[in-house]
């Protein structure tokens, strides 16, 4: 692997493998997004009929 930064060779020397850890921040975050997306009442569908 080609690192892409200082930051990353440092990690890849330490014998960290930085794709895994980005696919991991990518996985959490986007649990995250989806989180605050039904938190914050996406896919509900309001009517009257609806009680709340």
């Amino acid at each position: 692997n080609i690192a892409r930064s200082a930051d990353e060779a440092e990690r890849q020397a330490r014998g960290e493998n930085v794709i895994n850890a980005q696919f991991e921040e990518e996985r959490i975050a986007s649990e995250e997004a989806a989180a605050d997306l039904l938190e914050g009442g996406a896919g509900q569908i309001a009517s009257e009929f609806s009680e709340a």
